[in-house]
């Protein structure tokens, strides 16, 4: 038996969800790089004004406040975290472009009636579960969901798959 139209359905919108799940983490962890390469700069320059300080080739005032700038930068460098919450939404990213694999390959199985309906359903229902444990460690990095960035994603992903699978 051939999978039902209900069932290429749902593949059909996991495998939307996923190409979406993909833009969105990469864009996310790219951009928690960019603020931890920025504070990781601008806590360089501080310390080096500070090294500048102890020769005393700089006023006193940019001294404090080279001072007070390091100490502040190095508090919210360690609350932000920026780095680990980089490191694991690159890995949310890598494992949810491994079920987006997974997931055209169901579809590819599906569009060749190749594979029946309680398969491809148990197949899906697997993907979906580990889509949800992985993107659920976002939650607990506490890194919280920016809602414009995903729906630029969802656009972006719908318009890629339309592209990609508008022949069949």
């Amino acid at each position: 038996m051939n999978a039902t139209d209900a069932t290429r359905n749902a593949v059909w919108q996991e495998m939307l969800d996923t190409a979406r799940l993909v833009r969105y983490y990469e864009r996310m962890a790219s951009r928690q790089q960019r603020q931890h390469l920025g504070v990781r700069l601008v806590l360089l320059a501080s310390a080096t004004a500070g090294v500048a300080a102890v020769t005393n080739a700089l006023p006193e005032a940019v001294q404090v406040a080279s001072g007070a700038v390091v100490a502040i930068l190095v508090a919210w460098d360690f609350l932000a975290d920026y780095a680990n919450k980089a490191a694991v939404l690159s890995s949310i990213r890598r494992e949810c472009s491994e079920m987006e694999v997974e997931l055209a390959a169901l579809w590819g199985e599906i569009q060749a009636d190749s594979v029946d309906d309680d398969a491809a359903r148990r197949t899906l229902a697997e993907l979906a579960r580990r889509v949800m444990r992985v993107t659920d460690r976002a939650g607990s990095a506490h890194i919280p969901t920016d809602e414009r960035l995903n729906a630029t994603c969802e656009e972006a992903a719908y318009k890629a798959m339309e592209g990609r699978y508008a022949a069949g």
